[in-house]
Parts: C-alpha cells; structure tokens; sequence
C-alpha cells in the first residue's frame, strides 16, 4: 500500500513598504485619478491609432511619415478635460490651439485654409453608454508642397468639447514658403487667444477693450512667450477685429452654445431635462415658450432671470418706460 505525502508550498516573502502620506498628499493622489477618469477616452479610444492610411500621400510622403512614427516623434498629443474642475481651463487650451492651427471652425471657412476631411467616424464610448465620440482626420492638402501635417481631432458630439489632438503639425519648408508667398497672413499664438478667452467669460464684452489690453500686454512684454524682436515672431500677436468671429464662436461653445445648429433646437435642449445640455437656471428664467412645430412658423422665447424682475418693479412699477421700438414690452410674468 502506497503512502502519499502532501507537500507544503515553499514560505514566500512579501516585502511591504509603508510610507507617511499627509491627508493632502492623499487627497491630491485621488484628485489626479478622477481628473484621468474626467478626460473622457474610453480605453478603446485612448489607445487607437491614428488612421494614417487613410491620409492621401505619395510615396516619398508615406515613407517620411512612417519614419516619423517610428522614431517616436509622432503623432504629437494633447489631452483634455470634459468634467471636473480643470474642464474650463481645459477646454480654453483645446481652442486655443485649434485656432493656432487653423483647425477651428472659422479657419476651416476661409478660402485659404488647406485642412482636409480624410476619415471620420461616430462611435459611442462604450455600450452601455449614450455618450457620442466623434473622431475626425484632418490633412493639410498642398499636391505641389509633399507636405506632411495631418491631425486627428477627438470630442463629444453632445457638447462639442474637445476630448484629444493630436498628429503631425509642422509644416516643411516647401509649405512654409507657399503659405508666406499665398497666405501672408500669420496665425494667432495659442497665448493671445487665452487671454482674450478668458476676459470674455469673465465679463469683457467689448472687442475694443480685447485690443486694449492685447497691445499694452504686448508693450509691457507681459506675454511670457512672445520673442523680443518683431522679425524673430513666428505667430502674429497683435489682436485683429477679423479674429472676433473666432473667439465669440469659441466662448459660445464654451458656454455650450452649438453655433453650427439653428437656435431654436439649442434652446430646446436647454429646457428638455433628459437632454446632457439641460440648464436649469435657464429653465427658470424661461416665463413663455412657444417650440418651432412646422418649417414656416418661428419659436418663441421670453427670458426674465432675477435680476431682470428686480429692475422692473424697481424702474416700472407706478412708473413708465421707454423704448426706442427695438423690443416689445409683455406683462406676462408670474
């Protein structure tokens, strides 16, 4: 009769090493997870491919590009928050940079521009999810040039918020010299379109007050990354009135505003509470609305926040006011 003996595992060491973390240091650790969890990307997203055979290239094209991407030098990337509290700060730099790069909306209008649609698609993040991704490859498009800049950009379709850049921005010098001879015109730098940015949300309404404070920054050197001498300038930093169109169209979808759909279907977003851009402060301030139900008829809309009451009862009440015949008068509040 056999006899079997078990034999016990070999002892395995566990070396553990505890170290003394302030609450703030905890705190500041468990910040920076949620911020990676507030970028968006699904992990599907987050480690694609850029699709650069999707890009129209020749031969000597495809092989300096390929070159580029084995080297590690591309594509380069930019990450940015769709929540938390970086969003805002986030979503200026992501306008910022389309506008350097001419790849925001208004750019991609004027005749001039050279950015081409080669692939996009809608996809959403995952399954269980509503969110829409909306990835869209961008070439510059110059047959005489062989230029080799191409980007990817990556939002949200529901709010429009730029999720990821990223690609090959640089342009050979065969384009560059094409674009001094053709396209005088230098483009923004991503600093002068911040700074504007952020004086228009926090209140500056007044084009004219941008330009004040752009050229006394520009006189007082106040722009960290500006060159001394004008010749040595690769981006223009002088803010121009045609540059007006650009920055409002950004603030307008920093505020959630979707400048490329009719107004009436923002609206109706704003108030419908299944809708990822309800907003209830504009609800309440809402008294009548009346919805677009046919191509013919127009939708109507009366606003009175607080502020708006407290100055008609201050001003109107046993009183009078005129107007010039601009707008109409209703005495339809609750």
């Amino acid at each position: 009769m056999g006899s079997s003996s078990s034999q016990k595992p070999a002892n395995t060491t566990f070396k553990v090493r505890f170290a003394n973390v302030s609450p703030e240091e905890a705190a500041d650790g468990r910040n920076k997870v949620k911020d990676r969890q507030k970028i968006g990307l699904s992990a599907k997203e987050s480690t694609s491919s850029l699709l650069r055979n999707s890009l129209v290239l020749s031969e000597t094209q495809r092989d300096q590009i390929e070159q580029l991407y084995r080297s590690g030098n591309c594509p380069e990337e930019h990450l940015f928050f769709s929540g938390g509290d970086s969003e805002a700060q986030s979503q200026k730099n992501a306008s910022a940079l389309l506008a350097m790069h001419g790849l925001n909306v208004d750019s991609r209008d004027e005749p001039t521009n050279r950015w081409s649609i080669r692939w996009s698609s809608k996809g959403k993040e995952n399954v269980k999810s509503d969110i829409e991704i909306i990835r869209v490859l961008y070439q510059w498009s110059t047959s005489f040039t062989e230029c080799l800049a191409h980007a990817e950009v990556t939002y949200l379709g529901s709010t429009e918020k730029v999720l990821r850049i990223r690609g090959y921005f640089n342009h050979n010098k065969a384009c560059k010299d094409a674009l001094m001879t053709c396209i005088p015109k230098l483009p923004l730098h991503l600093t002068v379109f911040q700074v504007a940015l952020d004086q228009l949300l926090s209140g500056v309404h007044s084009f004219s007050e941008l330009q004040k404070t752009n050229q006394q920054m520009i006189k007082t050197n106040a722009y960290p990354d500006k060159p001394q001498r004008v010749e040595d300038w690769r981006h223009r930093w002088l803010l121009q009135r045609s540059d007006s169109r650009s920055l409002y169209r950004q603030l307008a979808r920093l505020r959630g505003v979707k400048t490329k759909k009719k107004p009436h279907i923002n609206v109706q977003e704003w108030l419908d509470s299944t809708s990822s851009q309800f907003n209830p402060t504009f609800k309440k301030a809402i008294f009548h609305f009346s919805a677009r139900t046919a191509k013919s008829e127009r939708f109507e809309v009366c606003v009175a926040t607080d502020e708006m009451h407290h100055a008609a009862w201050r001003y109107g009440n046993k009183s009078g006011i005129y107007l010039d015949g601009t707008f109409g008068l209703c005495d339809d509040t609750p």
